[in-house]
C-alpha cells in the first residue's frame, strides 16, 4: 500500500463540547487525518479508498459503522477504538474504560491521560511486532434481505432485547434505564394476544442452528415450537450499556454464543433482567426455557417483518426472508493504555 496513512473518524454527536480538543489530540499524537461525521451515511461517504490504520472514536454504533465502512475499502488493516459514546458495550467487554463517562468530572487530568494514551496507540501502529495491547476478536457477518454482507463485533438479535434498544436507541444507555424499558417491553409483549412462536433445528454441520419465527399459533406446541421472548447472537459479554447477557463470552474463540429465550411469564422475566443487570450467570441450563450453546452459523426465518439489533444498531428483517449470521475472520484491535480499567 505505501507509506502508513492513519485515518480517525470521530462521531459529533456523541464529542459534544469534546469535539475540538479530541480531533486536536488525535491529529497531534498520532498524525491522523481527522474525519468528523454524524451519520452512518456520512461516513460511508467520507471513508477514504485507501489507509494503513483506521481509528473509530465514539459509542458502539459508531465502531461499528466505522468499521463496516473500511472493510469494504481495505481488507487489512489495524483498527483501534477510542470509546466516547452512550453505551459502550464493545469496549466494556474488552475491558476498556468510556472517556465520555471519565470527561464528566477532573476533565484536565482525564485530558492528559487521553494525550499518554493516544502517544501509546501510536506507539503501537508504529511498533507493530513489539508487545502492546493489540487483540485478535472474531468477526461476524451477515445479510439481511439478500443484500449486501454487513459485519458486526459485538451481537446482533431480535426480539424482546432488539425491541428495546429501537426504544432506546440515540439516548443515553445504562443499566437502570435499560432494565426498566425491557420491563415495560416484556408488559407489552404479555399483553399481546398475536405471539410469536419459534421453531428450532440444527443444521448437518455441528454448529448450525435455524430459527424460523412464525406469528401464528402451530397446530401443535412441541419441543421444537415454543412461544418465543428473546434470541441472540452474542460474540462479546455485555449490551444495554452494562447489561451483562453472556458472561462467559470469549471473543476470540472461533464461536458465538446463540442465547434463546421461550416466553417468560413477567415475574420470571423481571427476575432475569435483575440477574442480567447484576452480571450473574443466567445460563440456561434446562432446556424448558430455553437454549445457549456455542454455534458458528445461524439462519432466521420469518413470516412478519422483524427488528434485529447489532452493535448499537437497529434494522428491519423482512417477511419470507433470511438472516444469516456466520463467524467471519479474524480482526486486529488496539487500544491504549489509558482505557483498562
Amino acid at each position: 500500500m505505501g507509506e502508513s496513512r492513519i485515518i480517525a473518524i470521530a462521531n459529533r454527536n456523541n464529542l459534544g463540547k469534546h469535539t475540538t480538543d479530541i480531533q486536536k489530540a488525535l491529529e497531534d499524537r498520532l498524525g491522523a487525518e481527522v474525519i468528523i461525521t454524524e451519520s452512518v451515511e456520512e461516513t460511508q461517504d467520507k471513508m477514504p479508498d485507501e489507509f494503513s490504520d483506521l481509528i473509530a472514536v465514539g459509542g458502539d454504533g459508531t465502531i461499528n459503522s466505522v468499521y463496516n465502512a473500511g472493510i469494504k475499502k481495505n481488507k487489512e488493516f489495524l483498527f483501534g477504538v477510542v470509546p466516547f459514546g452512550n453505551g459502550n458495550d464493545f469496549a466494556a467487554s474488552m475491558g476498556f474504560q468510556s472517556l465520555k463517562q471519565l470527561y464528566t468530572r477532573q476533565e484536565q487530568r482525564r485530558h492528559e491521560a487521553l494525550v499518554r494514551s493516544l502517544k501509546h496507540i501510536a506507539w503501537t501502529i508504529n511498533n507493530p511486532d513489539k508487545r502492546g495491547f493489540i487483540y485478535d476478536i472474531d468477526v461476524g457477518q451477515f445479510t439481511i434481505n439478500y443484500q449486501e454482507v454487513n459485519h458486526f463485533l459485538s451481537y446482533i438479535g431480535t426480539g424482546l432485547l432488539a425491541n428495546t434498544a429501537e426504544k432506546l436507541n440515540k439516548q443515553t444507555k445504562g443499566k437502570k434505564r435499560y432494565s426498566l424499558a425491557a420491563a415495560k417491553e416484556l408488559g407489552k409483549q404479555k399483553l399481546k394476544t398475536n405471539k410469536t412462536y419459534a421453531n428450532i433445528s440444527y443444521g448437518r454441520k455441528p454448529g448450525e442452528i435455524i430459527i424460523n419465527l412464525n406469528h401464528t399459533k402451530p397446530e401443535e406446541i412441541n419441543s421444537q415450537s415454543r412461544r418465543f421472548t428473546s434470541f441472540e447472537i452474542m460474540n462479546n459479554l455485555q449490551f444495554g450499556g452494562g447489561m451483562v447477557y453472556n458472561p462467559k463470552g470469549d471473543m476470540n474463540d472461533g464461536f458465538f454464543e446463540a442465547i434463546g429465550i421461550y416466553e417468560v411469564g413477567l415475574i420470571g422475566g423481571l427476575l432475569g433482567l435483575n440477574k442480567v443487570a447484576k452480571g450473574s450467570d443466567f445460563h440456561l441450563k434446562d432446556d424448558r426455557f430455553g437454549f445457549d450453546r456455542q454455534i458458528v452459523k445461524a439462519t432466521i426465518k420469518t413470516d412478519k417483518d422483524i427488528t434485529i439489533h447489532f452493535d448499537g444498531e437497529t434494522t428491519i428483517q423482512e417477511q419470507y426472508q433470511d438472516l444469516e449470521v456466520t463467524v467471519g475472520h479474524k480482526q486486529k484491535i488496539i487500544t491504549g493504555r489509558y482505557f483498562h480499567r
